[in-house]
C-alpha cells in the first residue's frame, strides 16, 4: 500500500525489473497522469460507485487535478497520483498508436506544462519536500514513474468498498 508521503524515487526503484502489483486502499482513485488525456464525464458518473477507478489524464492543469482529487474525496475515496515520466516523442509516438492525437498547439501546451511540473518535483533520494504541492492539493500519494517502470507493472489493485 502506498504511504501518505511523497514518493518520488528512482523508477527503477518503483517498480523492480520483474512483473509486480500496485496494491491501493478499497475503493480508491488512481490518476495515472501523462501526456496525453482522455474523457472526463465518465469519471464523473463511476465516482460514486464501489469499485476502484483508474483515470487517464495529463495531470497538466492543476485546476482539474485539484478537482478531481476533490471529487474523490467527496465520493468517500482517497487520491493517489502517478506521475508516467516519458519523452514529447514517447507520448506522440502513444497518441498515434492509439489514433487519438493532439493539435499541435494543444500537444505544446500539454508538454510546457509538464515540463514545469517535472522540473519542481523533488530529485530521487532527494528530501520530501512537496514544491509543487501535489500533497496540498489533497492527493494521499504522488509517484513518478518512467515508461520503462510504467511497462512492467502488471496490474494494479483497488479492492471494493
Amino acid at each position: 500500500m502506498l504511504a501518505a508521503m511523497m514518493q518520488l524515487e528512482a523508477p527503477e526503484r518503483d517498480v523492480p525489473a520483474d512483473r509486480t502489483v500496485l496494491q491501493l486502499p478499497p475503493a480508491a482513485l488512481l490518476v495515472v497522469a501523462g501526456v496525453p488525456g482522455e474523457h472526463f464525464l465518465r469519471i464523473l458518473l463511476a465516482l460514486p460507485g464501489p469499485t476502484g477507478l483508474i483515470v487517464h489524464d495529463t495531470g497538466t492543469r492543476d485546476w482539474r487535478r485539484r478537482l478531481l482529487v476533490s471529487l474523490a474525496r467527496r465520493c468517500g475515496r482517497t487520491g493517489h497520483l502517478l506521475l508516467l515520466d516519458v519523452t514529447a516523442k514517447a507520448a506522440l509516438v502513444g497518441q498515434q498508436r492509439r489514433r487519438r492525437t493532439l493539435r499541435r498547439s494543444a500537444m505544446a501546451g500539454h508538454w510546457h506544462r509538464w515540463r514545469q511540473l517535472r522540473a519542481q518535483l523533488p530529485t530521487p533520494g532527494g528530501p520530501d519536500a512537496d514544491p509543487t504541492g501535489l500533497l496540498a492539493e489533497g492527493w494521499t500519494s504522488v509517484r513518478l514513474l518512467a515508461r520503462p517502470a510504467a511497462d512492467r507493472l502488471n496490474r494494479v489493485v483497488i479492492p471494493r468498498r
